[in-house]
């Protein structure tokens, strides 16, 4: 008689067990809470930074700082999928870290800084340094062993950087079976060091071939919303770091002017620094810049156009130093929208004549 009434309490309980999991997956699949998701990414973190892809160990400390004292909280790879697959919470302003390097100096660095702030990150290998990683053959670069006890301290997660090209899953299929022998897990991220979103099912499919967690690519405009629909394969991360950032940059064009447009500036809202402003054209040739002790809340004139400028033309907004890109916005010929007339002192060149008659584009840069 006890045997059966155990049974029947043991049956109650899994089916109970079984409806709540079922409850639970069909919250995440049709209920998720929105959040944003700022995910960011550091290439190379140094003294004295000589490439636009590196930043001084200075700024790196400042802007976990910033993430800190603005009340971000970091997540793992393993966090996201918890959260998009089952619902489980995510901390109130969560961010995404990755460092794509594995200098022993930098790591180490990093991983005191982090530990300070108690912050996590992923460290995703270059895919040519894998296997002196885990040889450890090279002095210079971080052990595979010292990596794992980085990961036992949940300083570290531990993932792949990757180019992204056609022959990219020939390519990485073999280093992931070797990281998998090696390191005895799947990567926890996969970051493409190039972003097509017309490829981003292939994105999506390379990475579930894989086996890997989760795929990055790059370069996106700005913080990811996580939601049902989510898809964590194709997640991009940010171009700027280090807190909340809202830019309005415009692009007016007024007809009878000698320029192709005037550029205007603000910010709105956010964090306050200094700041530099430079416009490039299709050459990357600097056609405007301004450095700022604070961006202004209210739009204000950059600067005038050139008549003659080779389109796109791309505006950049970085820290101080011009290292650490905060934002970048694109401008077309057509999308820079028309204002109003003023006075013509002179004729219009043909070429300006050409571009005031097509249609306008309304420029929507929230």
């Amino acid at each position: 008689m006890k045997i059966k009434t155990f049974s029947r309490y043991l049956a109650y309980c899994t089916l109970g067990i079984i409806l709540a999991l079922l409850i639970v997956k069909v919250r995440a699949l049709f209920f998720l809470p929105e959040v944003e998701l700022p995910i960011v990414v550091y290439k190379q973190i140094t003294q004295i930074p000589s490439s636009d892809e590196e930043i001084s160990k200075n700024i790196f400390h400042s802007q976990i700082s910033d993430l800190s004292v603005n009340g971000y909280q970091s997540i793992t790879p393993a966090k996201l999928r918890a959260y998009k697959n089952w619902g489980i919470s995510l901390p109130e302003n969560p961010v995404l870290i990755n460092i794509e390097c594995v200098d022993k100096q930098v790591i180490d660095y990093a991983a005191d800084i982090l530990t300070n702030y108690n912050f996590t990150a992923t460290i995703c290998i270059p895919e040519k340094q894998v296997d002196e990683v885990i040889s450890g053959n090279n002095p210079s670069l971080i052990t595979k062993e010292e990596l794992l006890a980085y990961k036992e301290a949940d300083v570290f997660d531990i993932g792949l950087q990757g180019k992204f090209h056609v022959k990219l899953l020939s390519e990485l299929n073999p280093m992931i079976k070797q990281f998998r022998k090696n390191f005895e897990q799947k990567p926890a991220a996969i970051i493409f060091s190039e972003n097509n979103p017309e490829k981003s099912i292939e994105v999506e499919n390379i990475c579930s071939h894989l086996g890997a967690k989760i795929g990055i690519s790059e370069k996106s405009d700005f913080v990811n919303k996580l939601n049902s629909k989510t898809n964590l394969r194709t997640l991009k991360h940010l171009p700027f770091i280090g807190g909340r950032l809202a830019f309005s940059i415009k692009a007016v064009r007024h007809p009878g002017a000698l320029s192709a447009g005037n550029i205007f500036i603000a910010q709105p809202e956010g964090q306050r620094f200094k700041a530099c402003v430079s416009v490039f054209d299709k050459n990357f040739n600097r056609l405007l810049g301004q450095n700022f002790d604070s961006l202004p809340t209210e739009p204000i004139l950059l600067g005038k156009l050139p008549n003659k400028v080779d389109y796109p033309i791309s505006i950049y907004i970085t820290d101080s130093t011009g290292i650490l890109v905060y934002k970048d916005e694109q401008f077309n010929r057509y999308t820079i929208e028309r204002g109003d007339p003023v006075p013509r002192e002179t004729e219009i060149p043909d070429e300006l004549e050409k571009e005031l008659s097509q249609i306008e584009i309304p420029l929507d840069i929230e």
